[in-house]
């Protein structure tokens, strides 16, 4: 089995990702990543399940108001969540349906963690403001989406993975054209009865 070196992985980094991805969690994801690619078989999937696992005892956290236990969850999440995708392009082992695992498990998680937020404040203080907050960052965070490169790149990449014979529309088949007669010159080109053939 091939061992990887922590450039190998840095080399699987996205050419473009927020301040908080570049200085707060990639520098331990791609070391969580070494140690996965090295010393494992756990699947690129299989991590972006465990995320979403995470996130979900993320939001209980937040939801039962415990914000430093569901900070850390949160963290985690996300972090294991940058992990599945290293690990994917380092080994090539990416498929259309594992990005669609990624892109609809961190909606879930942010979804679900905003609800728990702003259920543990509400409950904590009483004031719908929070509901309103955590609806109003779960909508942005799916609009935001919508037409987002991330979406964009995933629907490419399910459309490229689709069978030929779902995606190209069958053509019929080419009837070659009669052939014509090479035209004499002043002759006509259209043929006429042969003399007794009770045709004149």
């Amino acid at each position: 089995m091939r061992t990887y070196s922590l450039d190998d992985v840095y080399a699987t980094r996205k050419r473009r990702d927020s301040w908080w991805t570049v200085y707060f969690v990639d520098p331990a994801a791609c070391r969580v990543a070494m140690f996965v690619a090295n010393h494992t078989e756990i699947t690129p999937n299989a991590l972006t399940v465990f995320s979403l696992i995470l996130g979900m005892g993320s939001a209980v956290c937040l939801g039962a108001n415990q914000l430093a236990a569901g900070a850390a969850l949160f963290y985690l999440s996300f972090m294991i969540d940058c992990v599945d995708g290293k690990i994917a392009r380092l080994k090539g082992t990416g498929t259309p349906f594992g990005l669609w695992l990624d892109y609809v498990g961190d909606r879930i998680r942010v979804v679900c963690c905003a609800a728990g937020l702003a259920y543990g404040q509400y409950a904590a203080t009483g004031s719908v403001d929070f509901i309103l907050l955590g609806a109003t960052v779960a909508v942005l965070d799916l609009f935001r989406y919508v037409n987002a490169p991330q979406m964009k790149r995933v629907r490419e990449t399910i459309r490229e993975g689709l069978a030929p014979s779902l995606t190209e529309v069958p053509q019929a088949p080419r009837v070659p054209a009669p052939r014509r007669s090479r035209a004499r010159s002043g002759a006509s080109t259209v043929p006429w009865p042969a003399a007794g053939s009770g045709l004149t």
